[in-house]
């Protein structure tokens, strides 16, 4: 078999486990209470002149933000992304996620390679060629269950490995918070395999997925967000801060005053299941 034709045999796979799963239900949510939301806007307002030198776009960041807020996420997204968690099990969402991560495997070790993580490259392949195969496709996690960990990484990673840093924040129409480094990062994550070999139906696959996942590991912060005194300059400074994670690789030096404390949600944003 060519590789075009397996790529486009685990994406079959993964859509049928998708539907598959659709027969039964999950998961509970819960919103924090408005006291609970100004308390951590507070908290995260103390240091919010430190990222202004990060945000000189803010007014059409605005703009950008009350299109995604009000008029996307409110009435669209969100209601899909609830959909999705209460009519597909966690198992099912879990597969999903897995198979999606194990396409980034061949990407993370280029990137871990290009960071002189030797180590973490090995393991991206052999993760890689072992779900693939015994996995179903990177669906069953076989080699996180031999304790082999994941160590996914984009090309962003490896420009703040060199000191390149992130620019200003921007918010962009449909795709929301991001930096000219990880747009940038984005892109040449694009030329690896198997991305390469994915079509234009693929890919729009591919990226929805990515954002159900993504967007599902937040519903319980929707309440936060909600309430906030600035929702805005609250996402803002979530983002930046988790920005600053990364860059320092989940181990980043004391502030004097702290953001919102976002390290207990890496694993989450990250989709790491």
């Amino acid at each position: 078999m060519t590789r075009n034709v397996l790529i486009r045999m685990s994406f079959i796979l993964a859509a049928m486990m998708m539907l598959a799963g659709c027969s039964s239900t999950s998961s509970n949510q819960g919103k924090d209470s408005p006291s609970t939301a100004q308390t951590t806007e507070q908290a995260s307002s103390q240091a919010s002149n430190s990222y202004q030198n990060h945000d000189p776009l803010e007014p059409f960041n605005r703009v950008m933000w009350n299109f995604d807020y009000n008029y996307l996420d409110k009435p669209i997204y969100r209601p899909v992304v609830h959909g999705y968690v209460n009519h597909v099990p966690s198992a099912g969402r879990r597969s999903l996620n897995n198979f999606m991560q194990n396409l980034e495997e061949p990407a993370s070790m280029v990137n871990n390679l290009l960071q002189l993580k030797f180590k973490a490259a090995l393991d991206n392949f052999t993760r890689f060629v072992f779900n693939s195969t015994f996995g179903f496709f990177g669906v069953v996690d076989v080699m996180g269950r031999a304790g082999v960990e994941r160590h996914l990484t984009d090309f962003s990673d490896v420009l703040g490995h060199y000191g390149v840093g992130d620019g200003p924040y921007l918010m962009l129409p449909v795709l929301g918070p991001s930096t000219p480094r990880q747009i940038t990062g984005d892109i040449v994550d694009q030329f690896y395999f198997p991305f390469t070999q994915l079509n234009m139906v693929e890919k729009a696959v591919r990226w929805t997925v990515n954002g159900l996942n993504r967007r599902a590991s937040v519903i319980d912060q929707e309440g936060v967000v909600d309430n906030a005194l600035d929702p805005y300059s609250f996402v803002r400074n979530a983002y930046m801060q988790y920005r600053r994670y990364r860059y320092y690789g989940g181990k980043p030096p004391e502030q004097k005053s702290q953001q919102v404390d976002v390290s207990k949600y890496m694993d989450e944003i990250e989709g790491d299941n």
